[in-house]
């Protein structure tokens, strides 16, 4: 019968590099250790030399601008992973306290996206596989959106992108008298058969009516 090393009977806590406190589950020989992460609902199989250096990770530690981490499962957290560096740069508008526009200053990141693992599914299952080159864009179909989360997110083109965050919203009267409010003018009108510009003028009172639609 083989003795377990004192240190790695069960309940022994050692102290991790970066990933705080572990405690020893079980020892079977020193391949094949089993620990749980104090105050996680995580335990991973390793090595008591890994142990005792510190070198356990805490795949569900948030290590990506305080609240992004790695999970368990299939993708790779690698700078030549598209998956990842979306992830990483996503959380980055919005966590790292600085950005090049101002407008990420109140938006968030939804909790099951803070895990990596269930983005990168996301991301696998609706990235374009058209070869093209395609951004994130949280609101076009919720406009106003500040959550980067699965049911607000899609993927669209630079340009698509561009002409999304540079569109206003304008209230107009419909010919039924319905008051809409309206994103995206320019699209609005080439999906319905108006001329833009004609509702423009509409909307800043330099034209009355277009085709029965009014200022509201």
């Amino acid at each position: 019968m083989y003795k377990i090393p004192d240190d790695m009977q069960a309940g022994c806590i050692h102290k991790t590099n970066n990933c705080g406190d572990v405690e020893v589950i079980y020892y079977k020989n020193a391949h094949n250790v089993c620990v749980k992460f104090v105050g996680y609902d995580y335990k991973v199989i390793t090595s008591s030399s890994h142990i005792r250096n510190g070198k356990v990770l805490n795949r569900f530690k948030p290590k990506v601008h305080g609240v992004g981490y790695l999970g368990v499962g299939p993708h790779k957290a690698l700078k030549t992973n598209d998956a990842y560096n979306r992830w990483a740069h996503m959380l980055q508008r919005c966590y790292s306290g600085y950005s090049c526009c101002s407008s990420y200053s109140e938006c968030t990141v939804c909790d099951e996206w803070h895990n990596f693992q269930n983005f990168a599914d996301w991301h696998c299952e609706n990235y374009p596989k058209d070869g093209g080159k395609y951004e994130i864009d949280k609101d076009i179909k919720n406009p106003g959106n500040k959550v980067y989360g699965p049911e607000a997110c899609l993927f669209v083109t630079r340009k698509e992108n561009a002409s999304a965050a540079n569109a206003k919203t304008y209230r107009l009267k419909s010919p039924d008298g319905d008051i809409k409010v309206i994103y995206n003018l320019k699209n609005f009108c080439r999906d319905t058969n108006l001329n833009h510009r004609h509702l423009c003028e509409v909307s800043n009172g330099k034209r009355k009516t277009h085709k029965g639609w009014s200022a509201a």
